[in-house]
């Protein structure tokens, strides 16, 4: 009974299928997720809408334009251009957010940041690109772009950024079990 009752689960076309199926899709989990981390990328093209007095946007350009890629190949992970804003910054805005996607034109950008007095004392820095759902990418744009502000705001409260930056390195919990 026992052994009939095998042969005939065995011979469904489910568990031939999910029998077959099953480990291509473990091993696609497994294998894609390095594979799409190990592709080369072209270095990503932000446009910084400077809005702001001070040297914020200055900061904030030198900061993005300085970020290498990880890796060993020490390529470029941005390619920056900063735009001073005019007298109506939404307008400008909207032109270069408009350009953020297009392909094939020189003009064809991966996002835009737009620096303002307030994004600079709040902290929230608007953020239009064309791939805003990679965490990855988000994390290491925003922290290129904290660090840039932190020394904005350093310098504005009057306070030697190259004095205090040591201060602000964020620490290493050492963590070890006592059992």
């Amino acid at each position: 009974v026992i052994r009939r009752e095998f042969v005939e689960r065995v011979r469904t076309r489910t568990f031939l299928l999910s029998t077959l199926l099953f480990p291509a899709l473990m091993i696609g989990i497994t294998v894609l997720p390095v594979l799409l981390d190990r592709r080369v990328q072209a270095p990503k093209r932000i446009v910084v809408l400077d809005g702001a007095s001070g040297e914020a946007g200055t900061r904030v350009t030198d900061g993005l334009a300085a970020a290498k890629r990880t890796g060993g190949t020490g390529a470029a992970r941005y390619v920056v251009t900063r735009v001073v804003a005019g007298a109506n910054l939404e307008a400008q805005r909207d032109s270069l957010v408009r350009q953020v996607g297009v392909r094939g034109e020189a003009e064809g950008l991966d996002g835009v940041l737009v620096i303002s007095d307030d994004a600079v004392t709040t902290g929230k820095i608007p953020y239009y690109g064309a791939n805003v759902g990679s965490p990855q990418d988000m994390r290491r744009l925003e922290t290129e772009v904290q660090t840039a502000l932190r020394l904005e705001r350093l310098r504005r409260a009057g306070i030697d950024p190259f004095v205090a930056m040591p201060a602000l390195r964020p620490i290493d919990l050492m963590a070890q079990k006592v059992s």
